[in-house]
């Protein structure tokens, strides 16, 4: 099992840069006489950039969120140093990818993965959309309507949170967000949420009927809206999703409005403040209660 010193030793430079090498290149003299100086101006710099006591708050919380550990040794200028290296790498969901990939493939399901073999995000998703359906299937089979299962291709509507998370693992869906499960309680009241899974290479595809506009809108693994022509699904398995938005009459709240009554208000004593810093709201996505997506196929 590799240490970090083996793991340095290999790791390509950029891995290697610390920010004392970082700021010396500001430093044009010979002899980096300026170098202390800099530090202390880029120092009180950060300090006086993130006097809010709420910023600080809210990076130490999502810091805890991201590492599972307690980082309050760390002064105002490494919090925020951490948070923005790691801010600037990786998205919430890319977080959330990793942290859910290393938990399934730490308990063994199919045996787990070489994580030699592991190069990108994709090779971690294509593994936890398999992984996590063989996992959950049982467990959750009771928290969704299935409406075709196959050897290959498995067709569901989530009724809770819970299940959307789990069969929508892998993909960066709204309505999978584990920060803000408003997504998923806004589309399955207002209309029918499809989950389109692969069981044999974990590909997903997520169809959605506005019942309040009347349009049908499909979504990429990526949370990317496409035409019904341009996702790789069988002429078989498009007919059965038309039939079933064709037939489907209530939404996904009204297949079982107990069940998801009840995921709701488990939510709502769960859900984290979320406060995002300097950050606009992304597109496609909702910013108000009325502000729904919408397309046509």
């Amino acid at each position: 099992m590799p240490r970090i010193k083996e793991i340095k030793e290999t790791a390509p430079l950029w891995v290697k840069f610390n920010f004392l090498d970082v700021i010396a290149k500001l430093d044009k003299s010979k002899t980096n006489k300026y170098t202390p100086m800099l530090i202390r101006v880029l120092t009180n710099k950060l300090r006086e950039t993130y006097q809010n006591k709420e910023d600080i708050k809210y990076i130490t919380e999502e810091l805890f969120n991201i590492f599972g550990i307690s980082l309050n040794d760390f002064d105002v200028t490494e919090k925020v140093i951490f948070y923005r290296l790691y801010e600037s790498l990786l998205t919430t969901s890319d977080y959330q990818l990793i942290n859910n990939f290393i938990e399934l493939n730490e308990r063994k399901i199919e045996n787990g993965v070489d994580v030699q073999k592991i190069e990108t995000l994709s090779d971690m998703n294509r593994y936890l959309s398999i992984a996590s359906l063989k996992m959950f299937n049982k467990e959750l089979r009771n928290q969704v309507v299935v409406d075709y299962d196959s050897d290959e291709w498995l067709l569901i509507r989530p009724i809770t949170f819970e299940s959307s998370i789990k069969y929508g693992a892998g993909t960066k869906w709204c309505t999978t967000s584990e920060s803000n499960p408003d997504h998923f309680f806004r589309y399955s009241k207002r209309g029918c949420l499809i989950y389109i899974i692969n069981k044999l290479n974990g590909y997903k595809v997520a169809c959605y009927k506005n019942f309040d506009e009347n349009q049908i809108e499909f979504y990429n693994q990526e949370d990317i809206r496409v035409d019904s022509m341009m996702v790789d699904l069988p002429m078989d398995i498009l007919g059965r999703i038309k039939n079933i938005i064709i037939s489907c009459k209530i939404s996904n709240k009204e297949l079982d409005i107990e069940k998801w009554t009840a995921s709701e208000k488990l939510m709502d004593i769960m859900r984290p403040k979320v406060r995002l810093l300097d950050e606009p709201t992304e597109p496609g996505h909702w910013v108000g209660e009325e502000e729904l997506p919408s397309a046509n196929i």
